[in-house]
């Protein structure tokens, strides 16, 4: 099981990445992601420190597209623990409420 585990990581890191390269035309390396969903995928604040971070460089659509993809990896149903860190991730990153408000409901009807 862990080695299946570890496989899913190393795909999904190597999705990001290309994610990222794709949308924010960053290179990050699909290690460096790995070792970020290990070490940092419970320190929200750092999270949000970096949400916060790169918002000036991306623009409305890519702020939408990083909202989508904080809710398309969060667990569902959506709770309200992780809508709220949803709306703390869309307040980040500038967008407006009405804003964010929109793609948390389209993300609680499916």
């Amino acid at each position: 099981m862990a080695g299946e585990r570890d496989s899913v990581s190393l795909r999904l890191s190597d999705q990001i990445a290309a994610s990222v390269h794709d949308i924010l035309k960053i290179e990050m390396s699909p290690p460096a992601i790995h070792a970020a969903m290990s070490n940092g995928a419970n320190d929200l604040q750092t999270v949000l420190s970096n949400v916060e971070q790169q918002a000036p460089s991306l623009s409305e659509r890519g702020k939408d597209m990083v909202l989508r993809a904080a809710l398309a990896a969060a667990p569902l149903p959506l709770t309200e623990p992780r809508r709220a860190f949803a709306g703390e991730i869309g307040k980040r990153l500038g967008m407006m409420p009405a804003h964010v408000s929109g793609v948390l409901a389209e993300f609680a009807a499916n």
